[in-house]
């Protein structure tokens, strides 16, 4: 199953490629034959004609950009249907980094929640193409965590992770350690903790951590 860092990096490969949008296109070069064939089954509302101008370009739609990463193909309603969980968009602004791979979904469109926060990628229509764009671009309505991606073993972006100075309170006196902010959670490093408080020391002892007393 593909991962939610795979997912990411098959939106950012579209992106440098430009992929072009085209109704019903899933990630595939198409003819100017097969996009007349796309516009003749859904409507010039769908394939517009100056679509035709992407023959012989890499093509997708929104729902293709997902479908096309995970090799399940499904529309945009499918996966909302089969989402396994769905949040509203106030939800993901209060803690961006949980939702990264996610989809952003409205009513017959589908995106991607970006590594970046604030912004999503999408085959955002026949006038824009694939994007990365602002959420203030499109009114999403919900997060979708997609039931073909695997999001165990997200990697954290570097605007997910802050490092900050902890202060702490050493017997009454008010000291100070180097944190690192992860998802609103603080780690120290040990060696750091010793430093301050002077109550032990910290060693590596035959591929183990020693904690001296």
């Amino acid at each position: 199953m593909k991962t939610a860092n795979d997912l990411i990096q098959h939106c950012k490969n579209a992106l440098v490629k430009n992929v072009q949008y085209v109704y019903g296109a899933k990630m595939e070069v198409l003819t100017s034959a097969q996009i007349k064939g796309l516009q003749a089954i859904y409507g010039s509302g769908y394939v517009w004609d100056s679509d035709i101008k992407k023959a012989g370009k890499m093509c997708c739609d929104c729902s293709g950009l997902i479908s096309s990463c995970t090799g399940i193909v499904r529309n945009s309603t499918n996966y909302k249907d089969t989402a396994l969980q769905k949040v509203t968009i106030a939800e993901v602004k209060k803690n961006w980094s949980n939702y990264v791979g996610w989809a952003f979904w409205l009513n017959g469109h589908i995106g991607v929640v970006s590594n970046k926060e604030g912004y999503y990628y999408a085959m955002d229509g026949s006038s824009s193409n694939m994007v990365h764009n602002p959420i203030s671009k499109q009114k999403w309505v919900y997060a979708l965590k997609l039931c073909d991606i695997n999001y165990s073993c997200l990697v954290k972006s570097a605007d997910s992770i802050v490092i900050k100075d902890l202060p702490v309170l050493v017997n009454g006196i008010l000291q100070s350690v180097k944190a690192v902010n992860v998802d609103g959670y603080n780690y120290v490093k040990l060696r750091d903790v010793a430093d301050v408080t002077k109550a032990f020391k910290v060693d590596y002892e035959n591929g183990r951590v020693a904690i001296v007393m």
